[in-house]
């Protein structure tokens, strides 16, 4: 189930998820990040990071409104950093219980039994190197892209699934929902071996915009504990280092160092140690997010800074009430869960195949390689790579596209026929082209430096920057030459500089007088015919009336020849 992914709406081909997502897990093509879950490990930083918050991620708010109206009873199991969040953190408490849930559990309570399920397995002396199992994230990872490393997983559920398996085994019909700020949780709880235990996740991203649109304020709730007080040890869990304080005795007793470390940079790093062979007996904890669950990708806004929610959640360690170890299992109810190794990526494309990417990419030798990360991949071999597992686009290497772009335009720059001069706002010139050099340096005279005024008429263009205009044009004549120029004036208002434009339009000038007298001419020709047309119709018509005048008379003299025979 695709649990999260980026709206097409909103993505404006920044690259920043591909950049920081640790597994490259995101397909971008056609101008859209995309996710791909089967190399996805839900750590959540793509979302976090995303400037343009491009993202979509399924929610469980409406479905757990549902069985609360329809009357189920629903618990919350609340993740142990939630005190980190809120200054008045029993007033979420309250806030739960007025959204509906019957009861409010700590997930520390689960976090005991897994201490407990940790302890037994690390006296057994099998685990040279023993890595703790809490983080969903940190699961995914090894399953996925350190294989070998499974062997190393303490094979354990997480406290949320230990605490889900005590609540169903104790009533099957309730249904159990998670809230913390892990966005892993919700992929963790769909996994196979998992249904059923866990039956919806919420983040405090998804539960506070609906307490405030409800008008619930918890800062101004009276507070509230959870329903069976939590142990020091559970509590601990959302610190970095928490799980192991609570084995310290066993760590200890069994000769493991004990080595905590957060972030996926540090996590990836320890992890090739371990594959190396470089470290000696070890208990190793590890957490995706930077600082562990307290930085979670889903926190509350305005939550304070990330110290102020590690202050946050030592005061609640240290202060608060705790209560003792009184979540019993039943025997059937296992904690243990083997992590198997995931479908791996084992496809290696051929060097000549990445080495073809990378002529594509105009890298021609290893000096071409900068190894930027712009794209968002480490290096360029690694680009290579993706774009032959159909991961990326050529065109995402910036410094590809920049020496595109500025071949285009050296191409223009160089070729053009017309005379191209970059100038500065006070028209002095910085750079002409090879065809303005050939009319106004045909001896190879420096242009660089010189005024423009002292080439060409620039009066109108002067006046032009001096009224604010940024695009001016003007026809003149240059009598010294013989030639007639049309001259085009742009002002780069974001760099303060102006591109001139001079176009020789000496032979259509020409063409279009040679036109023009064609014309004339022609015009001329239609004229004369017209008047001699006229003038051959006068003489038609002059013509016409004598004959009509003559046959007239002699009509009439016969006419009267004939009445006068009649008489």
């Amino acid at each position: 189930m695709d649990i999260m992914n980026f709206s097409k709406a909103n993505c404006k081909n920044c690259y920043k998820c591909v950049r920081s997502c640790p597994v490259k897990a995101i397909r971008y093509s056609d101008n859209q990040a995309k996710i791909v879950p089967e190399r996805c490990i839900y750590c959540g930083i793509c979302i976090a990071v995303c400037p343009q918050n491009a993202r979509h991620l399924k929610s469980d708010l409406e479905v757990v409104l549902e069985k609360i109206a329809g009357g189920q009873e629903v618990v919350a199991l609340l993740a142990p950093s939630f005190a980190g969040f809120f200054d008045h953190h029993d007033g979420f408490i309250t806030a739960l219980r007025m959204l509906g849930f019957s009861r409010v559990l700590e997930v520390a309570h689960g976090a005991d039994k897994v201490t407990e399920t940790y302890r037994n397995l690390l006296e057994t002396g099998d685990y040279p190197y023993a890595i703790s199992t809490c983080c969903p994230s940190v699961n995914f990872l090894i399953r996925k892209y350190h294989p070998d490393m499974t062997k190393y997983l303490l094979p354990v559920v997480s406290p949320m699934i230990a605490l889900a398996k005590a609540v169903k085994a104790e009533k099957p019909e309730v249904y159990t929902v998670f809230v913390g700020p892990c966005l892993a949780k919700k992929k963790e709880s769909l996994e196979e071996e998992y249904q059923g235990e866990v039956d919806a996740v919420l983040t405090f991203e998804e539960i506070m915009p609906y307490l405030e649109n409800q008008g619930v304020q918890v800062e101004h709730l009276l507070g509230s504990a959870p329903d069976v007080l939590a142990t020091l040890s559970g509590r601990r869990y959302p610190l970095s280092g928490g799980i192991g304080e609570g084995l310290k005795d066993t760590l200890d007793r069994e000769g493991y160092d004990v080595i905590s470390t957060h972030g996926m940079d540090h996590v990836e790093q320890i992890l090739m140690d371990l594959e190396q062979g470089d470290l000696d007996k070890v208990y190793i904890e590890l957490s995706a997010c930077h600082e562990s669950c307290l930085n979670g990708p889903c926190i509350p806004e305005d939550c304070g800074s990330l110290y102020k929610r590690k202050q946050r959640m030592l005061h609640y360690v240290r202060r608060n009430p705790q209560g003792e170890d009184t979540l019993h299992l039943d025997k059937a109810v296992s904690l243990h869960h083997r992590h198997l190794a995931a479908e791996g990526y084992a496809w290696q494309p051929k060097e000549e195949s990445i080495r073809q990417v990378l002529r594509n990419m105009g890298k021609t030798t290893k000096a071409d390689e900068l190894n930027c990360g712009a794209c968002g991949y480490n290096s360029c071999r690694a680009k290579a790579r993706s774009v032959l597992e159909g991961m990326s686009e050529i065109e995402m290497c910036m410094p590809y596209m920049r020496m595109k772009a500025e071949t285009m335009n050296d191409m223009i720059f160089l070729h053009s026929p017309n005379l191209i001069f970059l100038l500065d706002r006070d028209l002095d010139i910085q750079q002409a082209n090879p065809a303005a050099m050939r009319l106004f340096a045909p001896q190879g005279e420096a242009l660089e430096g010189l005024p423009l005024r002292y080439i060409m008429e620039d009066e109108a263009f002067q006046e032009a920057l001096k009224a604010g205009k940024t695009y001016c044009t003007q026809r003149i004549h240059d009598k010294n030459r013989d030639k007639v120029f049309l001259e085009n004036l742009i002002l780069l208002e974001d760099t303060h500089q102006v591109i001139l434009i001079v176009s020789d339009i000496t032979e259509e000038e020409k063409r279009r007088a040679e036109l023009r007298a064609m014309k004339e001419e022609t015009l001329k020709v239609a004229q004369d015919v017209i008047n001699k047309q006229m003038r051959i119709s006068q003489e038609i018509a002059s013509l016409l009336g004598e004959t009509t005048a003559e046959t007239k008379m002699a009509l009439n003299a016969l006419k009267q020849v004939v009445v006068k025979e009649g008489e």
